[in-house]
């Protein structure tokens, strides 16, 4: 597979199948990136941290924009797939209306905690990289549906329980509250006057709002 800044990326949201060398190359450049960015990617240490020759990066990526490119996917794709599972694993739990509002409030302390900044941070690093990558950002935007596709189907049920308000388009309202708790960045890069806690209120506060009946 052939991986090029302006060509078709292809299925590279999946990891599975792959062969060992693309793994390990994968996993070097994903811990590259994560340690100090884009320039932080070497062609000759990313090869050394997977023990491979140079020409088997070439020949698996393409190019070393396009092992970038498919380490991204695989940063924002393993990320949603762990926050994925943990919300639906959380709302399965929930069998009367008391129940998944517990769970909800538990829910949304989580996406506000500080713990969560590295996961926002991240989330920003990827998104931005697609910046002049019509096929990155193709692809980025394929993993995102996917994520907000999922969080809807977690609120059918409680929606169908009438926990929820009646008439949500849940798609459009799982992109908002994701949109919206990424949102948090913007107090935590840098120094801000912005009180943490205010802004925690002011989004669960919102959430609830266009939630709850």
């Amino acid at each position: 597979m052939t991986i090029d800044g302006e060509g078709d990326l292809g299925d590279i949201t999946s990891s599975i199948g792959r062969p060992p060398a693309a793994e390990r190359l994968l996993a070097a450049t994903i811990a590259a990136i994560d340690e100090g960015g884009e320039s932080n990617v070497k062609v000759q240490d990313i090869a050394d941290a997977a023990g491979v020759q140079i020409p088997i990066l070439y020949r698996k990526y393409g190019s070393r924009d396009g092992l970038i490119q498919a380490a991204h996917i695989a940063r924002l794709s393993g990320q949603l797939e762990r926050e994925m599972s943990e919300l639906a694993a959380a709302m399965a739990k929930a069998n009367t209306a008391e129940e998944f509002r517990a769970l909800l409030e538990a829910v949304l302390r989580g996406v506000c905690s500080p713990e969560r900044r590295d996961a926002r941070m991240k989330r920003v690093n990827i998104i931005g990289s697609s910046y002049g990558r019509p096929a990155l950002a193709k692809a980025i935007s394929a993993a995102q549906q996917r994520a907000i596709s999922n969080i809807a189907g977690v609120l059918a049920r409680p929606q169908e329980q009438g926990w929820l308000r009646q008439g949500l388009d849940l798609d459009a309202v799982a992109a908002w509250i994701a949109g919206a708790a990424l949102g948090r960045i913007v107090i935590e890069v840098g120094d801000s006057d912005v009180d943490d806690a205010a802004w925690d209120a002011i989004f669960a506060d919102a959430v609830r709002h266009v939630l709850l009946p």
